[in-house]
C-alpha cells in the first residue's frame, strides 16, 4: 500500500565503526564485485584461522545479486 520502501535492506551489528571506510559514492549506490570482493577477503583473513575459501565463498555467494 506504499507505505513501506521497496528496497533490500542490509543490516548488520559492529564493535567499530566502518561507514568511515566508505567514502560517499560506496555509500549512497554501493560498491562493485571487485570491491565487495576484497573487502570480503580481507574480513575472512582478519577473522578466521581455517576453512578460508569456503567462508569466503560462502559469504559471496550470499551478498551476489542473482537478479542482475
Amino acid at each position: 500500500d506504499g507505505r513501506f520502501s521497496r528496497r533490500d535492506l542490509l543490516f548488520s551489528l559492529t564493535s567499530t565503526e566502518s561507514y568511515l571506510d566508505l567514502n560517499a559514492q560506496d555509500l549512497e549506490f554501493g560498491f562493485n564485485e571487485t570491491k565487495r570482493d576484497r573487502i570480503l577477503r580481507t574480513y575472512v583473513r582478519n577473522s578466521y584461522s581455517y576453512h578460508l575459501n569456503e567462508i569466503f565463498s560462502t559469504l559471496k555467494n550470499e551478498y551476489t545479486d542473482w537478479e542482475k
